[in-house]
């Protein structure tokens, strides 16, 4: 339970034994996960997810873990995603042990967009992002022998990373537009904009970053900014 907040964090885990489990049970049954917001007479109902048990026992380890499930509602009185929950599953049988794995760092892998199940209540239709990169000034210099950076410009959105030419300039002009493809809805909030120095011998060096809220313009052109 937890109060006044859109984007609640739980860190709670629920133990479930199921004793005596068919293998025909198991192979037909689901786990559900609902949302709700505490009232003071009633609890309102948000939304749901069902992910069927085999799914979770025929993976790695027995596990899910760090997954985002895309709730939607099961009577069916309100239509489209209705949020998101991160949850990691477990499924255990008679001689299975658990694997605890080992933390590791964090990486495009692990992001939500690409740890998404979608419900099939949701229809998803194609997009495309289009960035017209046009120039910037000032750049600092990252290399200690040079005045001037390779500058080139990424764009990333769920997943999906795009980028422009190189341009040798502290004030490059690449007047350049760069297209994402993407499917509607998803859980990403931002679209992350990244100017980097190319350097090919020890790495990349990042200059600069700036997100934009999707939302801000979702279904609308702004800028240039």
């Amino acid at each position: 339970h937890k109060v006044k907040t859109l984007s609640p964090i739980f860190n709670e885990t629920f133990i479930c034994e199921l004793r005596k489990l068919k293998k025909s049970e198991l192979e037909e049954g689901v786990v559900k996960f609902s949302i709700y917001d505490k009232g003071r007479l009633l609890d309102e109902y948000l939304g749901s997810y069902e992910l069927d048990l085999p799914s979770v026992y025929f993976s790695l380890h027995h596990q899910l873990n760090g997954i985002w499930l895309s709730l939607t509602d099961l009577t069916d009185k309100r239509e489209g995603c209705l949020g998101y929950l991160k949850v990691s599953l477990e499924l255990l049988g008679p001689e299975d042990e658990s694997v605890i794995l080992p933390e590791k760092p964090k990486t495009d892998s692990d992001k939500a967009e690409n740890n998404l199940f979608m419900s099939s209540k949701v229809k998803q239709t194609g997009h495309v992002i289009a960035l017209d990169i046009l120039r910037a000034e000032c750049l600092a210099p990252l290399d200690l022998t040079s005045l001037d950076i390779d500058a080139f410009v990424t764009a990333k959105y769920s997943g999906i990373v795009q980028k422009t030419k190189v341009v040798t300039s502290q004030n490059p002009v690449w007047n350049q537009r760069i297209q994402i493809a993407t499917m509607l809805p998803n859980n990403s909030k931002f679209v992350l904009i990244e100017v980097w120095d190319r350097d090919l011998t020890s790495g990349n060096d990042l200059v600069g970053c700036f997100r934009i809220p999707f939302k801000s313009f979702q279904n609308q052109e702004i800028g240039p900014f």
